[in-house]
Order: structure tokens, then sequence, then C-alpha cells
């Protein structure tokens, strides 16, 4: 009867190469490594379509984060009018009449009581005031009687003392001057007038060339040029 042998110890690594390499050809050997570079190019190209079909489901985009700010720009824009615009006409404006402004001159009525003397300028020699101190202290007395007289009675007032005492040729007239525009009279008297804008009777004596003169405003007016 046979005895079993006693178990064949299992080879290391190294000796199964060495005996691997032993038993077969170079051939062989050649053949077997091929095919392990073999697996390794199919596994590479398996790797390579599933990237590829990955791409074409995938539209070949990268993946794009979702943002509130994406969403407002990815949103569908709203539909166009197509409807051909329609151009609106501008309201007609009501037709305004021209107002053209014409130039106006200012205009000042007034009078005036003249007190002339002797040796004064167009004055007559027969004059009751013989200088011109005698003619300055009438005009102050008849002024100071006008200013104290009442407002409603100043005008009629003034007419008789210019027909009474007046040395000019106003006087037939209570010394109307009538209507003048500035720089028509004697440069003192002028701008007396002037300077008032309303009617007054002018509160201080006015001396001119002609002697001295009591003026009172009447008012004043704007006519065209």
């Amino acid at each position: 009867m046979l005895q079993p042998s006693a178990a064949t110890p299992r080879p290391s690594p190294k000796k199964l190469a060495t005996l691997v390499c032993s038993t077969y050809s170079d051939a062989e050997i050649c053949f077997f490594n091929s095919f392990k570079h073999m697996k390794k190019a199919l596994l590479v190209l398996s790797l390579g379509v599933m990237m590829v079909t990955v791409s074409a489901c995938t539209g070949g985009k990268k993946k794009t984060e979702y943002t509130p700010e994406k969403a407002v720009e990815t949103q569908a824009p709203a539909a166009e009018n197509t409807a051909p615009a329609v151009a609106e006409k501008p309201a007609e404006k009501p037709v305004e009449e021209e107002v053209v402004k014409q130039p106006t001159i200012k205009m000042a009525r007034a009078s005036h009581i003249l007190i002339g003397y002797q040796g004064a300028t167009m004055a007559k020699p027969d004059l009751p005031y013989t200088d011109q101190a005698a003619a300055k202290a009438k005009a102050e007395e008849i002024l100071a009687e006008l200013q104290a007289a009442p407002a409603a009675e100043l005008v009629g007032m003034f007419a008789e003392k210019a027909k009474e005492f007046s040395t000019g040729p106003s006087a037939v007239r209570g010394g109307d001057l009538g209507v003048f525009p500035a720089g028509r009279m004697v440069k003192p008297f002028d701008e007396a007038v002037f300077a008032t804008d309303a009617e007054t009777l002018v509160p201080e004596l006015v001396e001119t060339p002609f002697g001295y003169h009591i003026i009172y405003v009447a008012g004043f007016q704007e006519v065209k040029r």
C-alpha cells in the first residue's frame, strides 16, 4: 500500500518566475506580455468611449451653477409687439397772438410858480422883484402857504397862486406846463420833477437861471414812441 507523500512546499514568487521562464520559450513570454498590454489598452479605450458618449449626451456644455442672477439672465425675453407703431401726432398748441411790446417813454405832467427877478434869464425889466434875495423870500412865503393847505384844496390854491404871482408865461394857465419827457426842461427843474414817482408838491424851492420855482407834479404816464 502506497503511503501518501509529504506535502510539496509552495514555491516563492521569485522561484515561480524562474520556473515559468525556464518552462516557456521567449516567444511565449512575449505573447503573455503583449496580452497584458492589450488589456490595458482595451481598458483605456473603453474609458474613452464612455467619456465621448457622456459628452455627446450633455451637448459638450459645462454644467452651469444655478444662481438668481443666472435665472434672470436666462429668462425668455418677452414677446415683442410686432404690430407696426403708429406715430402720434403732436397736439396742436392754440395759436396765441404775438404781442409786440412797443417802446414807451415816461412823461410827466407838472405845474410851477416862477418867481423871477430883474437880471434873471428872460426876465422882464418891470418885474416887482428887483433882486435875487427878494425873489427868493417871496417864493419861500408862497411855498409855505401851499404846504399848509389841506390836500383837497392844494391843486386849486396852486393854480390861484400861479396866476397871481408867477412871472412866467404859464401864469395864465395856472402854471400848467402840460406833459413833457425827461430832458425837456432845464436840468435842475427836470431832476426835481423826475426824482418823484407820484403826484406831489416838491418840498423845496428849485433854483434855475430863470429864478425860483415852486413845482407841483400832477403825475406820470407811459407814452408810445
